[in-house]
């Protein structure tokens, strides 16, 4: 049977001299992933009145910020897969968000936001202010905010399972 020094050895801990566990350090990886969820679960309450998730907000702003978009480039300024951008426009079609117009080419369609799309943006954008203001509030808030915006442009990396 181990004892409880050796078993803290095993596991990375530390011990004492009277030879008590010390607590882990804490992780910052596992505190922004809390965060995350948190805000997941926020981001939730803020969409789903507009019956929107993450990947269709992404892809009604792209509509909205640039009509016309090719199913290519939206995909790619949505950072969403451009074989699945037909089924989040088409949703946001049904919902009465976006609405198509008449093509400028025969091969690409033109979408772009409805009056509906562009007050829900609206209120969304409101919300997402005050989230953030909540979750980032503060000088280290904002330096984290900042950090993670930067992150967020670098290449996508797949993670390691």
């Amino acid at each position: 049977m181990r004892s409880r020094v050796e078993g803290a050895a095993r596991s990375g801990r530390r011990t004492g001299q009277d030879g008590a566990v010390d607590a882990p350090r804490p992780s910052p990886t596992l505190a922004l992933l809390l965060r995350a969820r948190a805000a997941e679960l926020e981001l939730a309450r803020v969409f789903d009145p507009h019956g929107l998730t993450v990947r269709k907000h992404a892809v009604l702003r792209a509509i909205a910020a640039t009509p016309g978009l090719s199913p290519r480039e939206l995909a790619r300024r949505a950072g969403v897969d451009v074989h699945g951008v037909a089924t989040l426009v088409r949703a946001l079609v049904d919902a009465g968000l976006v609405r198509q117009r008449e093509p400028r080419s025969v091969h690409t369609a033109y979408y772009a936001a409805t009056e509906r799309g562009d007050r829900a943006l609206d209120r969304i954008d409101a919300e997402l202010a005050r989230l953030d203001d909540e979750l980032f509030l503060g000088d280290d808030g904002a330096a984290l905010a900042s950090a993670l915006l930067v992150d967020a442009q670098r290449p996508e990396q797949e993670p390691q399972d």
